[in-house]
């Protein structure tokens, strides 16, 4: 791709090349052709006009370049011309050398005027010595003009620089025909439209910057609304003059601005566009506030402030403010009644000030009702203290501040009837409040009076009471005198109800002060006393207890046992082997609707029992050694007790619980058998036995129906295999024992 623009390029130059050799006329004009650029360089004297127009463009073989110079010597010495004007596309006029001074344009002395447009430079001694160029026009793009450029115009009365003018040669180590403006001496004053000071080596002129164009005889304005009027003076040489101006840069808000405004200048000759530094203030329209009145019952917020405008411009209103300000006031909810100053401060407005005018707020007074209370007291109490209630109320007050305050009264008093009594507002006047008032009513309600029936009690089958009753309520001391109509008293208890409970009522009593209520109470009809009484019994231990008879003390109304719900029962916790002592007779269990029972115990005397003693054995022979079971039985069942009496051949043995006689000896002795007693039976009386004892010798055999006949058993049954010497005792086959004494 580089390549290719390389290519491109060098073909380009190749053409430039090729053509810029060429010199062509084209009308009455000669153009050194360069590229796709024309420089003048030449004319035809018969053609030429004195007025001459260059083209901006030119064709030749079907090209079209642009001019863009003139060229050295073009028009030299040429004493046709009388004006030229060039096209915006001439950036370039040629010079000639400081030896032979032969510029485009010089020595055309007929040449009056020159119109240069899009020149940017004039290169040196372009126009030296036409003498007769008396105005020259240099567009607005010229940046230099060369030596000796325009020495010798003695013609020249002004000069109007553009603003891209950055050199004019003038040095003081030249000589002065160097100097571009040389023997200019007619320059009276130089324009420069830029605000650059440069040297333009003439002396005794006028020189002229945008700011020294005009003077501003008026930079401070009020708000209007519209873009300042421009007043100004001109100040530029005689002959120029605004012939217009743009205005509407200019600021319309209120401040203090710099701006540059378009300006066009002109002569007979010709006009300039040039921007002249306007600074400029634009003070504050005033507006005058007024605030506006407004007004309020007592206790309302103060109401939204708001002011009423006057000074707008421009068809102006409120919406232009950027702030109302604030609105201050003495009053608060809590201000009495009256009227207070409102102030506003800090509106602001972009484009205005302010002058306040104070408004007023009027507090009014608000509506208020007062209404007594109605009230409610009980026949005999005392009058209650008497108020209102307000409605309307404001700030939280429980009741209105006075000029004069009302009072509150009633007609009752602590004696009246029962009844409704009027409670009156007089006459009164609040500070903050238009006051309405409103009566009350005071009802005194009948005291409560409680009549109660006393309770009373009786006995079964006795007189019913006289019935009477109590007073709870009366008030200032009154009784029961004051009823217009006694109380009544009943109950349908006779002599012969039955126990149990029997309401007392109590009704019809009648009071003009007193709300009359009834408490019933009860008759209690009780129970008699009915005495059981038990009678004292005894008997012998061992034997069943006997049949209890009770007796009775209390039946009343001819009555007996038979009405007895259930009969009383006497009982005791002996029984017949309960030991000998005294025992109580318990009474319980009797039940009777209209009786009650109170009992009186009795005693059981349980006395010690006689006993018998049997006693059947024979004990009339029995022989040395014998060992015989004693067999005599007590009828208490209790052990009896054996003694030798006498001659003691034997002796008594106990084995376990039973007793024998052990038989030693020979001869007559007497066994005793007696029953000692105990805590419940009598000592038995004594029971002799004679007992004879015979001798006995060897071994007595014994043969025993148990088991087997040779087997011989002890007294314990334990098998014998022989007999030991000396006494053995043997079992035998018939229960008895038997002692066998072995030698």
């Amino acid at each position: 791709m580089k390549n290719k623009s390389l290519y491109l390029f060098i073909f380009s130059f190749f053409i430039s090349a090729k053509i810029a050799a060429v010199e062509v006329n084209v009308g009455f004009l000669k153009y050194s052709l360069e590229g796709n650029t024309a420089t003048v360089v030449g004319y035809d004297e018969a053609e030429l006009p004195s007025h001459l127009v260059i083209p901006e463009k030119i064709y030749y073989n079907n090209l079209e370049f642009t001019v863009t110079e003139i060229g050295k010597r073009a028009f030299m010495d040429c004493q046709i011309l009388e004006s030229i004007e060039l096209p915006s596309s001439v950036k370039k006029i040629q010079g000639s050398s400081y030896t032979d001074r032969g510029g485009s344009f010089s020595n055309c002395s007929n040449l009056k005027s020159v119109c240069l447009r899009g020149i940017e430079y004039i290169r040196d001694y372009a126009f030296r010595k036409c003498v007769n160029l008396r105005y020259v026009d240099f567009g607005n793009q010229l940046k230099s003009i060369g030596r000796g450029a325009f020495s010798y115009c003695s013609s020249l009365t002004y000069l109007v620089f553009p603003a891209t003018l950055s050199e004019i040669f003038y040095s003081p180590n030249f000589d002065n025909d160097d100097h571009s403006f040389n023997e200019c001496s007619l320059i009276q004053s130089v324009i420069f439209i830029g605000n650059k000071t440069i040297t333009t080596g003439l002396s005794n002129i006028k020189i002229y910057h945008p700011g020294d164009f005009v003077t501003w005889n008026v930079s401070i304005f009020s708000y209007s609304g519209s873009s300042p009027l421009l007043d100004y003076s001109n100040n530029l040489p005689s002959g120029f003059h605004p012939i217009s101006y743009n205005s509407d840069i200019l600021k319309k808000t209120v401040g203090t601005y710099s701006s540059d405004i378009p300006f066009t200048f002109a002569n007979n000759d010709m006009s300039f566009d040039v921007e002249i530094p306007f600074t400029y203030t634009i003070n504050p329209a005033t507006l005058k506030a007024k605030v506006d009145n407004v007004s309020r019952e007592y206790g309302d917020n103060n109401p939204q402030f708001s002011s009423t405008y006057t000074g707008f411009v421009n068809n102006e209103d409120a919406s232009v403010l950027t702030s109302h300000g604030t609105y201050s006031t003495t009053a608060t909810a809590k201000s009495d009644v009256g009227n207070y100053t409102i102030k506003q401060t800090g509106a602001t407005a972009q484009n205005y000030v302010f002058e306040y005018e104070d408004g007023t707020l009027t507090v009014n007074k608000a509506p208020l009702t007062m209404t007594a209370n109605d009230k409610t007291i009980t026949y005999g109490s005392e009058i209650p203290i008497l108020d209102a209630n307000y409605e309307g109320l404001k700030n939280n007050e429980t009741k209105p501040k006075w000029v004069s305050e009302p009072t509150i009264t009633t007609t009752a008093t602590a004696d009246s009837n029962v009844g409704n009594y009027p409670i009156e507002i007089g006459n009164g006047e609040a500070t903050n409040y238009k006051l309405t008032t409103n009566n009350g009513k005071l009802t005194i309600n009948k005291a409560e009076l409680i009549i109660k029936a006393d309770s009373k009690n009786k006995l079964y089958c006795e007189l019913n009471p006289e019935l009477t009753c109590s007073y709870t309520g009366f008030v200032k001391k009154e009784t029961e005198a004051v009823l217009s109509v006694e109380p009544q008293l009943s109950t349908k208890a006779t002599t012969n109800s039955t126990v149990g409970l029997y309401p007392i009522e109590v009704s019809g009593a009648e009071a003009t002060n007193y709300s009359i209520s009834y408490q019933n109470a009860e008759l209690t009809i009780k129970k008699r006393e009915l005495s059981v009484t038990a009678q004292n019994y005894t008997r012998a231990y061992g034997e069943e207890n006997p049949s209890f008879e009770l007796s009775y003390t209390g039946f009343v109304n001819n009555e007996d046992e038979n009405v007895l719900i259930s009969k009383p029962k006497a009982t005791t916790e002996a029984t017949p082997t309960t030991d000998v002592g005294v025992y109580d007779i318990t009474i319980a269990n009797g039940v009777a609707e209209n009786y009650d029972f109170i009992y009186t115990n009795g005693k059981l005397t349980i006395e010690k029992a006689h006993q018998t003693l049997t006693w059947e054995q024979d004990l009339s022979e029995v022989n040395q050694y014998d060992q015989i079971e004693l067999t005599a039985i007590a009828s208490s069942g209790l052990e009896v007790t054996y003694t030798v009496e006498g001659n003691q051949i034997c002796s008594i043995t106990k084995i376990g619980k039973k007793q024998y006689l052990d038989c030693t000896g020979e001869g007559e002795t007497v066994i005793v058998a007696i029953q000692e007693g105990n805590k419940n039976y009598w000592q038995s009386t004594k029971v002799y036995k004679p007992i004879v004892i015979k001798s006995s010798s060897g071994i007595n055999s014994v043969m025993f129906d148990i088991d087997d006949d040779t087997k011989i058993f002890d007294i314990s049954g334990n098998q014998i295999n022989k007999l030991q010497k000396g006494v053995n005792i043997l079992k035998m086959s018939n229960g008895k024992t038997k002692k066998v004494f072995v030698k």
